[in-house]
């Protein structure tokens, strides 16, 4: 399984292949253990929801346009039809739960189940949890491979409660859905402004952007602002500049036959030298070394 997750030129980009999901014996949803080895899932989607956790290891996920390195202990829940690809370092230790969306959406309506449907209403496309967290979703899962039958499941639930009680979950996207215009009936003007910014300097990442230019687009005092962007994204301005710029550059290392410099000034930097040292710093890698990864070396 040594295919990339894109094609070799710019904006050609791999069609997700739809996967078909086959229950565990006994179960109507598929556990998978994936005990030391490593992995490479190439691009593709499926009609259910995933938890994808890893116990021991390191690697890096692409879910949608948002790209994550990640390491022990990791956990993340991907919603339906939403495309992804993981390949790991080295060896790599979890587990890949599959659940269709019946099996979840079936407890919805009922008191007792009301951690769930919160959870699968505030996935999508996908959520990281925290590090904390993720050690207790190992742990419930840990329980569930030595149980069977209904108290597998009970394991499983277990541990979407905990899941659903991360305050430290994280979207896995850099640019939050903005809720329809509806008045004020929602209550949550100054929320629904936050994602419009934080779109705007999405879709704008190459340009130069002023602090206190976007606290007055916003119509928040600049200590406000700061407070709500990273209450949204967990990062400060600056730090999702920069960040949304190396997900951007990672994913033309990936899939494009641009020279190192030229992504660079793609991806939003001025200075080669800076942007060798950021990515280094990032990914632990040169952009040369990230792009030999995924079977691309490029020679001028």
């Amino acid at each position: 399984m040594g295919c990339t997750f894109y094609g070799l030129y710019y904006n050609e980009i791999m069609e997700a292949s739809r996967e078909i999901v086959y229950p565990s014996p006994g179960y109507s949803f598929c556990f998978q253990a994936t005990m030391d080895r490593k992995i490479h899932y190439n691009w593709h989607d499926h009609a259910e929801y995933e938890l994808t956790v890893c116990r021991q290891g390191s690697g890096e996920i692409r879910i949608g346009e948002f790209i994550h390195s990640f390491k022990h202990p990791a956990a993340f829940f991907i919603a339906p039809k939403t495309a992804h690809a993981i390949v790991s370092n080295g060896n790599f230790d979890g587990w890949i739960i599959q659940i269709p969306p019946f099996v979840l959406n079936s407890c919805e309506g009922r008191p007792e189940f009301a951690f769930l449907t919160a959870l699968v209403k505030k996935t999508s496309p996908a959520l990281r949890f925290s590090g904390k967290v993720s050690t207790e979703i190992i742990r419930g899962l840990e329980r569930a491979q030595e149980a069977s039958g209904v108290f597998r499941w009970m394991c499983l639930l277990e541990t979407f409660f905990a899941a659903s009680h991360d305050s430290g979950a994280r979207l896995c996207s850099f640019c939050p859905e903005v809720p329809a215009k509806n008045g004020d009936q929602t209550g949550e003007k100054s929320s629904d402004k936050m994602d419009e910014i934080i779109n705007y300097v999405f879709n704008n990442y190459t340009e130069t952007h002023s602090l206190n230019g976007l606290a007055l687009r916003s119509g928040m005092t600049v200590q406000r602002f700061c407070r709500n962007f990273k209450k949204k994204t967990g990062m400060t301005l600056s730090g999702y500049i920069q960040s949304v710029r190396i997900n951007t550059a990672k994913k033309l290392l990936q899939q494009s036959r641009m020279y190192v410099d030229d992504i660079c000034y793609e991806a939003g930097f001025n200075s080669v030298s800076f942007f060798n040292r950021q990515f280094k710093e990032h990914t632990g890698m040169t952009p040369t070394e990230y792009r030999r990864c995924f079977g691309l070396v490029i020679e001028r």
